[in-house]
């Protein structure tokens, strides 16, 4: 069923929900388009609303993969706990949420996935290749928005084409757990262990976002960067990890080259991140919460002029490195041999763009934007 038909199908069985059924005002969504498996901020706020309010109503709603479709059952299913839900949380670009005019009595929260503010997406990609039209119905629906610093409200409100007072600089709730050093090094060590990987070897990991004008057509372009020159230019006693953006549709696979392993399939990037010693990426938000451990990170960007034009990103490139830029795969060994750590212009990365982040969001947002918004058990809405 092409992707297209899972839409109007929602829409019409939302339309028919909204008339017969009262919304439930203990009653919240998470919802996404993009993950098979509850995780990152929503993982985070679905616990914590579990554990503050026991008498909620939770519902859990997700497709297999943006390029997949949901059957027909768990259509019908979304349509009803979003025509029912007090509070519904997203937390990515959700097509369906777009096409309905969402009744009055609920409340839509996008958690965006992403940290900082770096490549450009939704409404300031307007005037782009692939950006919406002045009156699109692109990021329609959203109450309120939270993101990582304040000086970065201003991109998700254009963004999100929302007022400025309704994005809140909350911090990430994902982002939690990389202020508690013990667990950041037991999770690294978890994670070594899982892929393998002796405590003396160094890791690089390898993440970059995709090429393409979105979630549709994102594409991974390997010929990028040379795998096998990385690792044979940096040593036995290194590992390379690979992980591809979740919304590149997967290559025809191949055995990665001695000393890389392909963690696409791993289930969380911040896991990864835990067991790094030096992060090599892009454009990607991934920048950010690697930010947060003080360890070196070098973008490496050969399409810089294209991207720029094309796709766009927020701030001046220079302004996002503290260990490196390189736009050639002599410059990326150079980098990655020696990462020249700026600790000043680290500290000017996390104030811009995770200033509000301090290991806990996820109480901060729960109790702002979720709990505050439920009514108690016998109150049944009839909006």
């Amino acid at each position: 069923m092409p992707l297209a038909v899972d839409v109007l199908l929602f829409t019409g069985l939302y339309v028919v929900f909204r008339a017969l059924l009262r919304i439930d005002a203990r009653k919240v969504l998470f919802a996404s388009d993009s993950v098979a498996e509850l995780r990152g901020n929503q993982r985070c706020l679905f616990d914590e609303v579990s554990r503050s309010r026991p008498d909620a109503v939770l519902a859990v709603n997700l497709r297999e993969g943006v390029h997949s479709h949901r059957p027909f059952r768990q259509t019908a299913r979304l349509a009803r706990d979003l025509a029912t839900s007090r509070v519904v949380v997203l937390d990515d670009y959700f097509p369906e949420l777009y096409r309905v005019r969402v009744r009055s009595g609920t409340f839509v929260l996008q958690v965006w996935h992403a940290s900082g503010a770096f490549k450009k997406v939704g409404f300031s990609r307007m005037g782009l290749p692939g950006g919406p039209r002045r009156g699109s119905s692109l990021h329609r629906g959203y109450d309120a928005a939270v993101v990582s610093a304040e000086a970065v409200r201003s991109c998700y409100a254009e963004a999100f084409n929302l007022p400025l007072d309704r994005v809140h600089a909350t911090g990430v709730p994902k982002t939690d757990f990389l202020f508690d050093s013990a667990r950041v090094a037991a999770v690294g060590r978890a994670v070594r262990e899982r892929l393998g990987i002796s405590p003396e070897q160094r890791v690089i990991l390898v993440a970059t976002t995709f090429r393409g004008r979105g979630q549709f057509t994102a594409r991974h372009d390997s010929t990028l960067i040379d795998l096998p020159r990385l690792v044979a230019e940096t040593g036995a006693s290194t590992t390379v990890l690979v992980r591809n953006h979740p919304f590149a549709r997967p290559e025809q696979p191949v055995d990665p080259p001695t000393g890389v392993v392909d963690v696409s399939g791993f289930p969380d990037a911040d896991e990864l991140l835990c067991a790094a010693d030096l992060l090599v990426t892009d454009y990607s938000s991934i920048l950010f919460d690697y930010a947060l451990l003080r360890r070196p990170a070098v973008l490496y960007v050969p399409d810089r002029n294209a991207y720029e034009e094309e796709r766009g990103i927020y701030f001046p490139l220079e302004s996002y490195c503290w260990a490196g830029l390189a736009e050639t795969m002599d410059g990326l060994i150079e980098a990655v041999r020696d990462p020249a750590m700026d600790e000043d212009a680290l500290d000017r990365v996390l104030t811009t763009h995770m200033a509000a982040c301090d290991g806990a969001a996820t109480a901060r947002v729960t109790n702002a934007l979720i709990l505050g918004k439920l009514g108690s058990k016998d109150s049944v809405e009839t909006s």
